[in-house]
């Protein structure tokens, strides 16, 4: 119970943050909805018996007008609220987005390694704002609901006791029924988000644009829809035993309720035939009842709703709350930071370093040892799952290492605050990402600074400068139909202008030829070699053409390295790499 008050206290917060007015709005509507209940029970009553008892036509005229004011008064307040409370929601809706955007930038990335953890972010996403309306709900009926209970209580303690047992009974019977019912509810969703997720994953891949060209030549949709459709129906499969479960207390629900209701009818028909009841009151007592029991049930299942929105809370406070291992920056500008900004080119240390990615027994790296000297261009190769990448995760702190360290100029890289590290490198990864927003901020996100020269050396801008709005035209046709669109040899150059944008002490290219031509490559080779004279370059590439560029390479197999040195002496030795060399040039040769 103290965690579930805990969590709901929690989301109270953004309440107060974000939506102050919603506060007394809670208690006028409160105020409201025991009005109307009130007004529902004895309103009639004293309609039908101006009706039939008094005679006085000016009575019942002034009764109708009462109870209609009073009824389009509450429908008006119930009306403005619906436009309202939408209004405050969508504004802590907004800031909740925020910090949530916020909290997954200062996630592990390790965390979306772990299926188990993403499940939980997923219901994180799902959860929040949603929970925040009904915390607001809960709070709104359960003012009301003591209010109105107490009053019709009172008001049918006047003709039968029996008339409120009758309602606490069908209220016991309810609360039990309902409580089963959110346990399975939550059970159904904890147990197959993972097949939700699949659901959702296989449907976007066939409505995606971009599955459309493969699907032409492969038939891709096909084989994902297929993957679909058993998703779905393994979905279909449990779900219908989920609502089988789920409805069928509320089917034995619904007779006991319905033989209770004809017992009250029965017991207040007696009543009428011994003079105990008016017309109006048989109306207010059967009424009475009714509300009565849905009051108190409703005040009663705001305990389940509130341990429910608690369960869901929980999920979302875990990623809002996430503590990290790595991602936390110390304070700016300390002892080692002011090191770092001290020098242009860095010396880069590994020393014994192994490594494992969580939940897997097999190291993708064994205990590597390399150097790179200040203002060196090097090249790692080898064949694929060698463990290159993984280098340059260890060396941005992505992960840190299972075993040993790693140094720049001499201080190991945790003593640096994440921010000062990183800024260190450009990077352009080999799973890059082009944004649907302008060519501008695809390379400087809302910086504005120059970016014509960057774009000349990449070979983009005379393609550029030929679009609607130059620079500032949208990339991808997603929001703009003039938008320009680049095929994958331009999008990888430019993420390379990207990465020579930020003007970082060194620069990281993950098959940063890939998607080029053997023109566009050979531009490149020539753009690092000029670039190598200012800054550190660090290549990861299959394409060995590219390792001229290099210094020095180091040949990674099985997670160790094999091979050491300049592209000559590793041709001179005949090793692995002149062998992967040889058979890349095979294919040149006539």
């Amino acid at each position: 119970m103290k965690k579930i008050i805990k969590n709901n206290l929690y989301l109270f917060k953004y309440i107060l943050k974000y939506g102050k007015s919603y506060i007394p709005l809670i208690l006028i509507s409160a105020i409201f909805q025991t009005i109307a209940t009130i007004t529902e029970i004895i309103g009639i009553k004293y309609i039908i018996d101006a009706l039939f008892i008094k005679h006085n036509i000016n009575y019942l005229f002034f009764i109708i007008i009462i109870y209609t004011l009073i009824i389009i008064t509450t429908k008006l307040f119930f009306s403005w609220t619906n436009y309202y409370f939408p209004l405050i929601s969508k504004k802590i809706s907004i800031g909740m987005t925020i910090e949530r955007m916020e909290a997954s930038q200062k996630l592990d990335y390790k965390c979306f390694d772990i299926p188990k953890y993403f499940d939980d972010y997923t219901r994180a996403l799902n959860a929040g704002e949603s929970q925040i309306n009904i915390l607001v709900g809960s709070l709104i009926a359960s003012l009301s609901n003591i209010v109105t209970v107490i009053s019709v209580i009172t008001i049918l303690a006047q003709y039968s006791l029996y008339f409120i047992l009758t309602a606490i009974i069908d209220v016991i019977f309810s609360y039990f029924v309902i409580l089963r019912q959110n346990k399975l509810q939550y059970q159904f969703e904890f147990n197959n988000t993972r097949l939700f997720r699949k659901e959702s994953y296989f449907k976007s891949i066939c409505l995606s644009p971009s599955s459309q060209k493969e699907d032409k030549i492969y038939g891709v949709i096909n084989y994902f829809k297929n993957k679909y459709f058993t998703v779905a129906t393994d979905i279909y499969t449990v779900t219908k035993k989920h609502l089988l479960q789920y409805n069928m207390p509320v089917f034995f629900q619904n007779i006991f309720s319905s033989l209770l209701t004809a017992s009250t009818m029965l017991i207040a028909v007696i009543m009428i035939f011994n003079s105990q009841l008016t017309a109006g009151e048989f109306i207010a007592t059967i009424t009475g009842t009714q509300n009565l029991s849905k009051q108190m049930l409703s005040l009663i299942i705001q305990i389940p709703k509130l341990i429910q929105n608690a369960r869901y809370t929980e999920n979302y406070k875990n990623i809002i709350e996430y503590q990290p291992t790595i991602e936390k920056n110390k304070a700016s500008q300390n002892t080692a930071d002011k090191n770092l900004c001290a020098h242009k080119f860095h010396k880069i240390k590994f020393e014994n370093v192994s490594f494992k990615y969580p939940s897997c027994d097999t190291y993708v790296l064994k205990n590597i040892s390399f150097e790179i000297l200040p203002n060196e261009s090097i090249a790692i190769v080898g064949e694929n799952g060698s463990g290159k990448t993984t280098i340059t995760k260890l060396l941005f702190r992505l992960y840190d290492p299972t075993e040993g360290n790693i140094y720049i100029d001499d201080i190991n890289i945790k003593e640096y605050s994440i921010s000062a590290l990183r800024n260190l490198f450009a990077s352009v990864f080999q799973d890059y990402n082009l944004y649907s927003i302008s060519v501008s901020d695809n390379i400087t996100f809302g910086q504005n600074t120059p970016i014509s020269k960057v774009l000349k050396d990449v070979n983009l801008l005379s393609k550029i400068e030929k679009a609607p709005q130059k620079i500032y035209t949208e990339v991808s046709r997603n929001f703009d139909e003039n938008g320009i669109v680049f095929s994958g040899g331009e999008s990888q150059r430019l993420c390379i202008a990207r990465a020579l944008e930020k003007n970082s002490d060194i620069l990281l290219l993950d098959e940063p030829s890939a998607a080029l031509d053997p023109v566009a490559e050979h531009n490149i080779i020539n753009l690092l070699m000029e670039i190598k004279k200012e800054k550190s370059i660090i290549l990861i590439s299959h394409r060995l053409t590219m390792c001229k560029v290099a210094d020095r390479i180091l040949y990674l197999e099985n997670g160790e390295i094999t091979e050491s040195g300049s592209h000559e002496t590793l041709i001179k030795n005949q090793g692995y790499y002149y062998r992967l060399f040889n058979m890349q040039a095979k294919k040149f040769q006539t």
